[in-house]
């Protein structure tokens, strides 16, 4: 389990800041209609605490008559505490390139599972080292990736499993074809994007992540929906400002997969190949519930 200070810090953490006002746009969904788990919407879902002072600073697409985007007061001392509680962690478990970890995972291909809400898929940043994380929100999809939203459940590492007890959100960008079929279906394409799922979250991301950290000034794009899912992740769990916005380098798998074999479903082709190449050293952590 994390130390009662790293929960606690989380737990602690908060924002003052005013709702961002979004003006209507028939092809997107406003950023405050989150869908909740089952796919309802939920026009309370994106919450702000009350403000003492906010400056305006125009929208990107802004006139003179148009809605103009509030500059959240931020509490830099809880945030900058909070930062450093978790990313003293984060720093200790980078992934195989020498990066701290993501918010944003890129879902293989390699596996059986059907992707839906409540699925559990681990990340794989380095040997010895996972992260488990449950899909809890359908975001966006194009014509072959789908956006989930999801909730960090915990984190094996060699000395022992550290449940995650506060929420933290993050995101994995999955094949539609490895998606449920629902996903493909009429309702959900409400949601379609024409552009890379992996550009505009990143994208949403990074621009959040400034937004409401140290460049307040940074324009977002108040009728994006994925702008608006960020947001909301980022106002539920200040952590977030502790991890980064890279796509995520590891290998993210599901969790009911991790029994297959490698080379389940491979068509081999009609010789063996074999390589004398050594072998990175195993690490056999210690594996508890995560539910």
């Amino acid at each position: 389990m994390y130390s009662s200070g790293f929960n606690a810090s989380i737990s602690s953490a908060s924002y003052a800041t005013s709702a961002p006002s979004s003006p209507p746009n028939p092809s997107r969904s406003p950023p405050a209609a989150m869908l909740s788990r089952n796919g309802v919407h939920s026009n309370t879902a994106m919450t702000a605490s009350p403000v003492t002072s906010t400056h305006v600073v125009p929208s990107p697409a802004a006139t003179s008559s148009s809605t103009a985007l509030p500059i959240p007061v931020i509490d830099t001392q809880t945030l900058s505490t909070l930062h450093n509680v978790v990313s003293r962690f984060l720093d200790g478990h980078r992934d195989a390139y020498g990066k701290r970890q993501s918010a944003l995972w890129l879902f293989t291909n390699w596996g059986r599972t059907i992707i839906s809400f409540n699925t559990v898929i681990y990340h794989r940043l380095q040997t010895g080292v996972d992260c488990y994380a449950e899909i809890i929100n359908f975001v966006a999809r194009s014509k072959t990736e789908v956006l989930f939203q999801t909730k960090l459940l915990g984190w094996q590492t060699p000395g022992e499993w550290r449940a995650q007890t506060t929420d933290i959100f993050s995101y994995v960008i999955a094949p539609l074809v490895r998606c449920h079929s629902q996903f493909s279906g009429p309702g959900w394409s409400y949601f379609i994007y024409e552009d890379s799922l992996q550009r505009l979250a990143k994208k949403a991301l990074h621009s959040v992540k400034l937004h409401l950290g140290r460049y307040p000034l940074t324009r977002l794009d108040p009728s994006d929906h994925i702008t608006g899912s960020v947001v909301n992740s980022f106002m539920r769990s200040p952590a977030l400002h502790a991890f980064e916005t890279h796509l995520g380098t590891g290998m993210t798998v599901a969790v009911d997969d991790v029994h297959l074999p490698l080379k389940a479903d491979m068509i081999q082709p009609p010789f063996e190949f074999e390589s004398a190449a050594p072998t990175v050293s195993s690490v056999a952590p210690i594996i508890a519930s995560y539910t």
